[in-house]
C-alpha cells in the first residue's frame, strides 16, 4: 500500500479507494493498540500522531508488527532528540 506525498503542494491528491481507507483504519486500529506501550514510557513533549505515522507507514512497507514499532521508537528518539 502506498500514500500520496503529502509535500506536493501543486497538485491534487487523488482520493484514496475504499480498500485503502479500509486499510487505514485498520492500521490505525492496529497503532492504537501498539502505542499505548510507548505512551507509558514516552516523554510528555510527544505527539500521538508522530509516533502513529511512524508506525503506520513502516506496516505499509510491510514490516512486522515488531518492527513497526521499532521504527515508530527510532523515529521519535531522533524527532525529540
Amino acid at each position: 500500500m502506498s500514500f500520496p506525498s503529502p509535500t506536493s503542494t501543486t497538485s491534487k491528491r487523488p482520493a484514496p479507494s475504499w480498500s485503502a481507507t479500509t486499510t487505514l483504519a485498520e492500521l490505525l486500529r492496529e497503532a492504537e493498540e501498539h502505542h499505548g506501550a510507548y505512551e507509558a514510557v514516552a516523554p510528555a513533549a510527544h505527539h500521538w500522531s508522530d509516533w502513529y505515522s511512524a508506525y503506520i507507514v513502516a506496516r505499509a512497507a510491510d514490516r512486522t508488527p515488531d518492527e513497526a514499532i521499532a521504527e515508530a521508537g527510532r523515529h521519535m528518539e531522533a524527532a525529540l532528540s
